[in-house]
């Protein structure tokens, strides 16, 4: 055990000094992601890592975001059976696109209060769970999404639309308004690995804001969770 902490303590240590450009690589499936020394006790290093160091998201965001108050790249992909949805379909409505994972448990962890915040809303607000995780399959997708109560969750099966909202984890949030325009884009709230008990709710915030013809403030936050897995070209 003390020599478990002491590697965990140099494997922090590392980390921190080469952030921005450390990666992981599985030459098996030829995936990468973010290998984060801050996963909870007893979680082994897998594919899915929780990318929480505030700096990294600073410096990946800062540099890849895209524009608030302007208009959300449109889009179409299909559910789990086939279907085709594009985003434009929804207009009229605020859209929660949420880049979304079978796995991680930042995303599970929001997945059942906004289910249930969602259902208040009504049909004022659509939310549209994207999978586009390289390391999550069909089968696993239509399990999980199913135990979640979730009743649509479009496949992004080459993570194109991921790359093209620039989405870094899972969960990772954009609120799009009535009229197309991204108002929001970032965490679900404050909670972290460090603070276990939200007392923010930027994404609830948000959707209310809008539903009351306001703004959001903040109007973009540091997503929060757990590294969004794409395949190597």
């Amino acid at each position: 055990m003390r020599l478990q902490n002491i590697f965990k303590g140099l494997l922090k240590s590392l980390f921190l000094k080469n952030m921005e450009s450390l990666r992981f690589k599985n030459p098996n499936r030829h995936l990468y992601g973010l290998p984060s020394p801050f996963q909870g006790e007893g979680q082994g290093m897998g594919l899915q890592f929780e990318s929480s160091h505030p700096s990294y998201n600073r410096f990946m965001q800062e540099n890849s975001q895209l524009e608030i108050n302007h208009p959300a790249p449109g889009f179409t992909l299909p559910d789990m059976g086939g279907q085709l949805h594009s985003l434009s379909n929804f207009r009229g409505k605020i859209v929660i696109i949420n880049f979304w994972s079978a796995e991680c448990p930042w995303s599970h962890r929001v997945d059942q209060a906004l289910v249930e915040q969602v259902h208040k809303w009504g049909d004022r607000v659509v939310l549209l769970p994207v999978a586009s995780n390289s390391n999550e399959d069909t089968e696993l997708i239509i399990q999980e999404s199913s135990t979640r109560g979730l009743p649509l969750v479009l496949h992004d099966e080459n993570h194109v639309i991921a790359d093209l909202y620039r989405a870094i984890t899972t969960p990772h949030f954009f609120v799009v308004d009535q009229q197309g325009i991204l108002r929001y884009q970032g965490a679900y709230d404050d909670v972290t690995f460090r603070q276990r008990e939200p007392t923010q709710d930027y994404l609830i915030d948000a959707v209310e804001a809008l539903l009351q013809g306001e703004q959001p403030e903040p109007s973009q936050t540091d997503s929060y969770g757990c590294s969004l897995v794409r395949q190597l070209p």
